[in-house]
């Protein structure tokens, strides 16, 4: 069976150049797998400290190992991660030493942000969705 990792808690930062990540406000990432009958399965968190970095590497270990968790060493059933909030390193790393991985930034996050920014600065928008409350 074909499956996806989903993470979400990761906060991109960048310190003095270097690429890192913050883990979210509760220092806490969210991992889980999406099986294709569009079942999301609760797989493991991990801890990464409230504002604390977290190195890129570190990320990218924490993604391959909750892959081999899942499958062992069948490692080709995991398609691809879907992360928000992701700085690519990670995830172009892991795609590149698995070349039939497709691994994205989660387009949610965007979009939700668009959203909000329209509600902002459009007042014909924010009219809308106040009357559609």
């Amino acid at each position: 069976m074909f499956f996806q990792i989903a993470s979400d808690g990761w906060k991109g930062s960048s310190s003095k150049g270097h690429t890192a990540f913050l883990g979210s406000e509760e220092g806490l990432v969210n991992l889980t797998v999406n099986l294709p009958n569009g079942t999301s399965v609760y797989r493991r968190a991990v801890f990464t400290g409230a504002g604390q970095q977290v190195p890129s590497k570190y990320a990218e270990e924490v993604l391959w190992e909750t892959i081999t968790d899942t499958c062992g060493s069948a490692v080709q059933q995991c398609v691809g991660i879907v992360a928000d909030r992701f700085k690519s390193k990670a995830l172009r790393n892991l795609e590149n030493q698995n070349h039939w991985m497709v691994n994205l930034s989660c387009q949610y996050q965007g979009f939700n942000s668009l959203i909000k920014d329209f509600y902002r600065e459009l007042p014909l928008f924010k009219n809308v969705a106040e009357k559609l409350s």
